[in-house]
């Protein structure tokens, strides 16, 4: 449909507007151009549209997708809305409308996202605008990507999809005159399909945030990584949480709209790491979740009254603003009051910037401004700014760029607040040679193959939470594969009521209580002097948990309940028992061995895989998988709902293995 004259004024200052009071038509930049050119050679002006023969030019085209506005003429955004398939400049080259085109394909109804300078811009396009089906354009319109002589974060743009229930896309590119193109391609996620308001529920997830150390795949040593994700979180929804729920979850973080934060940004717009930045010189300490800047650091005094705004761009000036010697984006400030510190992220091409030059923001108001004073440092460097999501405490940092350009060596970059506040003197470092782009997901988690986790780059997880089908990437990218974690459970518990006991079975049925032999022999009142060691003569039995409860048989036959919180492999076996723990669930004489009976070497020990009073309907324990063993499970209540001892013998296999207590009344 041809553009609807009645949709558009044309007045005599020049200003082009949409009343969109015709056919409501939306046209593209060539046939704005001639529009403006139809009515340029009319002989006199009629109506609203006050451009005749008489008038200076109003348009140049290019090409079909290049168009200049001229002397004044001009658009403004609501009238861009309105216009698609190229770009627009206008005011000299101050203010440029650039073309977008999306194609794809991406699942019905979805909403594509445009990030712009660290923001969502707000939509006007819905679910398509301007499409062109036949030739997979799912949209086209105008980004205003200069305005007022500064280019808005170099013309940088991102456009994603986040559609909860589909696979999540992204794209960056730089605009400029003409179109720049995007491409996302989205389908249905047969792994996300919980809805919206159910994910909402979900309490059972936490994340540790930052560089940690883990042990992922299990040999005793540790990687590093930027986060820590727990399937059981303590919470109560889902009841019995899988991996998979967890990636439906950080889907839920990161859809559109969603009000969801995550290292203290909104969810739209977490990404995970994108540079891997090695540095020296530390002076001070870096501040994970806050920001880092680097640019061009200048020194000011004569601040206006308004005082300086981070975020937003200045124009320099040695003559009162008659020239414009060049344009940055003001990412960090150090105020003193009438004097401080700025970090600029200047445009490439300037003039170089002296003592004395006057500065300003580019829209001219008059008193947010100030005067250079002398120190100018790094004036060519790339300017920038990233969320700190793991610091390695002293030679790397791993960001998130948030704008502006990665930083290159050499170049200084400085701890920050969010709001971009720093300190001149203390927490920067400069960068060291290497500076690694790392590829990101579109989800942030990484893929889910509805069993297993296949992690993006750095993402960690409780490694007892993993199994051997799970993958995660360290921050150095190396490929870490979880051994066998299986989880045991007993169910059909009365929690405050039951008590719970598994533990290694005999062969015949009943409770293996010599597994293992004491190797050295307990004969001191252990309580209240730290964690200790109890070594046993063989090493640590197949299955044999990370942490958890350890039983004694001392010399008058009591079974002495430890708990402990490492073992050391191999014979033999060295078990450290958490004193504090052991205490606080079982009293200080489990660990008297003075006073109510020493423990002579030789004596028996086993392993007590589940041991505690219900703390709900179930009780689990969680190992690593080393070969399948038969265990013994008693469960008793003689308290206000007594039933009858339950006991039976289960498996633990590859997969795990689970036991129900039944619950015979003893009343």
């Amino acid at each position: 449909m041809a553009l609807d004259a009645a949709d558009w004024t044309v007045a005599t200052n020049g200003d082009i507007r949409w009343t969109g009071a015709g056919g409501a038509v939306n046209v593209t930049v060539l046939e704005m151009h001639r529009f403006l050119q139809g009515l340029a050679d009319d002989a006199v002006s009629s109506g609203d549209d006050e451009h005749d023969i008489t008038d200076e030019t109003s348009s140049d085209r290019s090409t079909d997708n290049i168009v200049t506005l001229l002397n004044g003429y001009n658009i403004d955004p609501t009238a861009a809305e309105h216009i698609f398939d190229g770009s627009i400049s206008q005011n000299d080259g101050a203010d440029v409308f650039s073309g977008l085109v999306v194609v794809g394909a991406v699942e019905s109804g979805t909403n594509l996202q445009i990030v712009q300078d660290n923001a969502i811009l707000t939509s006007y396009w819905s679910s398509g605008l301007n499409i062109d089906a036949a030739n997979n354009i799912l949209l086209r319109i105008m980004v205003q990507t200069r305005a007022n002589g500064a280019d808005l974060d170099g013309q940088r743009l991102r456009v994603q999809a986040r559609e909860l229930g589909d696979t999540y896309g992204e794209f960056s590119l730089t605009a400029s005159l003409g179109n720049a193109t995007a491409a996302i391609f989205t389908g249905v996620d047969l792994n996300n399909a919980t809805p919206s308001g159910t994910l909402a529920t979900y309490d059972q997830f936490n994340n540790t945030e930052g560089y940690q150390l883990l042990d992922m795949n299990g040999v005793g040593a540790t990687e590093p990584y930027y986060s820590q994700w727990t399937v059981t979180g303590g919470g109560a929804t889902p009841a019995v949480p899988t991996v998979n729920d967890l990636y439906e979850y950080t889907k839920y973080i990161g859809r559109r709209g969603t009000a969801e934060t995550i290292h203290s940004m909104n969810g739209e717009l977490f990404r995970g790491i994108t540079h891997d930045i090695t540095y020296d010189t530390l002076a001070g300490a870096f501040v994970e979740d806050n920001h880092v800047i680097w640019g061009t650091e200048i020194v000011y005094d004569g601040e206006g009254a308004a005082g300086l705004t981070v975020g937003e761009y200045y124009e320099f000036s040695d003559d009162a603003y008659v020239t414009i010697k060049a344009v940055g984006k003001l990412i960090g400030l150090d105020d003193d009051g009438t004097t401080g510190s700025v970090i600029m992220a200047m445009e490439p091409g300037g003039t170089a910037l002296a003592d004395n030059d006057v500065f300003r923001r580019v829209d001219g108001t008059a008193t947010d401004d100030a005067v250079v004073n002398a120190t100018i440092t790094d004036p060519t460097a790339v300017g920038g700014r990233g969320a700190i999501l793991a610091d390695e405490g002293s030679t790397r940092i791993f960001i998130q760029l948030l704008d502006g350009a990665a930083p290159v060596d050499g170049l200084v970059m400085h701890n920050a607040t969010t709001a971009g506040v720093y300190d001149t003197a203390t927490n920067d470092a400069a960068v060291n040679v290497t500076i690694t782009a790392r590829t990101v997901s579109p989800e942030f988690l990484g893929t889910s193959t509805g069993s297993a986790l296949i992690g993006a780059y750095g993402i960690g997880a409780d490694p007892t939470d993993t199994t051997a089908s799970d993958q995660f990437f360290d921050l150095d990218n190396v490929l870490r594969v979880p051994p066998n974690n299986v989880t045991f459970t007993v169910s059909g518990l009365v929690s405050g009521e039951d008590r719970v006991f598994v533990g290694p079975e005999d062969g015949a049925g009943g409770l293996d209580v010599d597994q293992l032999s004491l190797d050295v022999a307990l004969t001191t009142n252990l309580n209240g002097g730290g964690d200790w060691s109890l070594q046993v003569t063989e090493a640590e039995p197949n299955n044999t948990p990370a942490t958890g409860t350890i039983r004694v048989v001392d010399d008058e036959g009591r079974h002495r309940p430890l708990i402990y919180n490492a073992v050391a492999a191999g014979a033999p076996a060295i078990f450290t028992i958490d004193d504090t723990a052991t205490n606080a669930a079982y009293g200080a004489s489990a660990q008297d061995f003075t006073s109510t009976g020493d423990a002579t070497a030789a004596n028996d020990v086993y392993l007590s895989y589940i041991d505690e009073l219900a703390a709900a309907a179930t009780a689990t324990f969680t190992t690593v998988f080393d070969g399948a063993q038969t265990l013994f499970v008693r469960v008793r209540d003689g308290g206000g709902t007594p039933i009858k001892t339950f006991e039976t013998t289960s498996s633990l296999g590859s997969g795990g293995g689970s036991s129900t207590a039944i619950r015979t009344s003893d009343a």
